[in-house]
């Protein structure tokens, strides 16, 4: 298992569209991927959990991998968040 912290970036878009590309991304990996922000958790690859967490730009997020591709996975993630 594997963890990042990242700040979501100025430039990402934390409102449905942006959520369902972070989703979309997700899904392209195999490993189990969650985001933990406030205290609270989801799972990256499901929509609604991800919309429950609502997500705000400046905020500090933990991204969790593990699988196989678990690096490759949080380091497209960390990509997408920061906004880079």
């Amino acid at each position: 298992m594997s963890k990042k912290k990242v700040k979501i970036g100025e430039a990402v878009v934390v409102d449905a569209r942006g959520i369902a590309k972070a989703v979309q991304l997700a899904s392209h990996y195999e490993s189990a991927l969650h985001i933990k922000a406030r205290n609270m958790s989801a799972n990256l690859k499901s929509i609604m959990g991800m919309m429950a967490l609502e997500l705000a730009k400046g905020e500090e997020i933990t991204l969790v991998a593990e699988g196989s591709d678990e690096e490759e996975a949080l380091a497209g993630l960390q990509h997408y968040f920061a906004g880079v």
